[in-house]
């Protein structure tokens, strides 16, 4: 076989793998989509939208709407939704930003906090299934997969 032929293969199968990945990747989010809003949503009589800003709240502390929809991979439209909602819970509160007035920054209320921590039984259950048979290290290695497979898509997202 001549040297190119083997390097088209080669770069046919590379292109094989990479979309059979991507294509366990979609089918992976659909699926955590299912105990997300069976197990952790519905029982807080929230959205899973509305849930993942929560977490993301929890996390991350004050942030603006556009930071929240970059960092979860969520529409504008969606987070503003979410917010709005979340808001009218009682939920999360507007944070003053004096060195921006553009930038309209979000926080957990004490409420909010409240329905966060109810939330860490059910997610913790949906961590232990999803991850079940991996070990110690395998999570790790999954950890790092997943961190350098946001930071690509993240950077594609931004070209």
């Amino acid at each position: 076989m001549s040297d190119s032929k083997k390097e088209t293969g080669s770069k046919s199968t590379k292109a094989q793998r990479e979309v059979g990945l991507l294509i366990e990747i979609l089918r992976l989010a659909t699926y955590v989509h299912r105990p997300m809003k069976s197990k952790v949503a519905d029982g807080s009589e929230l959205s899973v939208s509305e849930t993942r800003l929560l977490m993301c709240l929890a996390g991350e502390g004050a942030l603006a709407g556009q930071e929240m929809a970059d960092l979860m991979g969520m529409s504008a439209m969606n987070v503003s939704r979410a917010l709005a909602t979340l808001e009218q819970k009682g939920l999360i509160e507007r944070v003053d930003n004096n060195d921006n007035r553009r930038r309209k920054p979000m926080t957990l209320t004490a409420a909010g906090r409240r329905a966060f921590d109810t939330l860490q039984e059910p997610l913790a259950e949906v961590a232990s299934l999803m991850l079940k048979g991996l070990k110690a290290q395998e999570q790790r290695q999954l950890a790092d997969a997943l961190a350098k497979l946001n930071a690509n898509t993240v950077a594609a997202a931004n070209d």
